[in-house]
């Protein structure tokens, strides 16, 4: 993405207009972060963030963005100031429960998560409909469960919740993607919990899934069936590498092999002077020397 100064001040200032309106004060917090500050508390909002919702929209709406944006922002920390959550009483948190895939910051304190592949953790929180609380570890001491179970309890309640939508790739245009069964995922606040059960949609194939998950709003899938998977791979860290770059709550550009419920790096991506670098792990090599060549044309195969 672009960064145009010009855009971003506009942005900035549109923020800091939102926040008077409600009564809220806004102050430099960082290179690229503001923070909100009024009656019920403060909390800090990235431009980077702004920037990333508002590029794809027109700029006559980038104002009703940021001040829903705010308006958000402002009621989460008014529902967390008059109706705190009760940590001690666990039954009416068992429905509240869910889970999500975030990238491993490596300094995660007191929340609770494990991590499920190398850069990617999956955290614990308290759904209240209109606010999302990381689970602290804290809270947990004296719940009468483990941590294992409360994450089959997330799990859950995420499936409970409903599926995914399904949206097949349109990839014309895109360099050695034709004919590949491409499929991105969206829908759900949660969609990114489905990345532990992807044998429940149509997109695995005998070897298994090629999986990136760039954002909490997309995954991109790929069912591993034949050596057709290092087209994928290419195709996929492309398709990553630019939600990645370009969606707000960004998650991995890396591209990940779910096989059998379980999640494996299968190669890292690093942007370069002249494209894009694909470094496959070992396991993923390993993977690629069993895989047959896909078929041609000729008797029986389509041209």
């Amino acid at each position: 993405m672009r960064v145009d100064d010009a855009d971003d001040r506009l942005r900035k200032a549109m923020l800091f207009t939102a926040a008077d309106e409600y009564g809220y004060s806004c102050h430099d917090a960082g290179a690229d972060d503001v923070l909100v500050s009024g009656p019920d508390g403060e909390a800090t909002i990235s431009l980077t963030h702004l920037r990333r919702l508002a590029a794809p929209e027109p700029l006559d709406e980038w104002f009703g963005l940021i001040r829903d944006h705010v308006s958000t922002v402002i009621a989460t920390l008014a529902v967390e100031r008059q109706s705190p959550v009760d940590v001690t009483d666990f039954p009416p948190m068992r429905a509240l429960i869910r889970t999500r895939v975030y990238p491993d910051s490596g300094n995660e304190g007191d929340l609770v998560c494990r991590a499920i592949a190398p850069g990617l953790v999956q955290r614990l929180l308290i759904d209240r409909v209109h606010t999302v609380a990381p689970v602290q570890r804290s809270w947990i001491q004296h719940w009468p469960t483990t941590e294992a179970e409360l994450f089959c309890l997330a799990e859950d309640n995420v499936r409970a919740d409903g599926g995914v939508d399904l949206d097949t790739m349109p990839l014309d245009g895109v360099p050695m993607a034709e004919g590949l069964p491409i499929t991105r995922l969206i829908g759900p606040e949660y969609l990114t919990a489905h990345i532990r059960w992807l044998d429940a949609y149509p997109v695995v194939g005998p070897a298994g899934a090629l999986v990136v998950v760039p954002s909490k709003r997309v995954m991109f899938c790929y069912p591993i069936t034949d050596l057709d998977v290092l087209r994928a791979a290419a195709v996929l860290a492309r398709l990553g590498h630019i939600a990645h770059t370009d969606e707000p709550w960004p998650v991995s550009p890396w591209l990940y092999r779910w096989h059998n419920g379980s999640l494996d790096l299968a190669a890292r991506t690093i942007p370069t002077d002249d494209g894009l670098g694909i470094l496959p792990s070992e396991a993923f090599e390993d993977l690629i020397n069993t895989l047959d060549t896909p078929p041609g044309p000729g008797p029986g195969n389509d041209a």
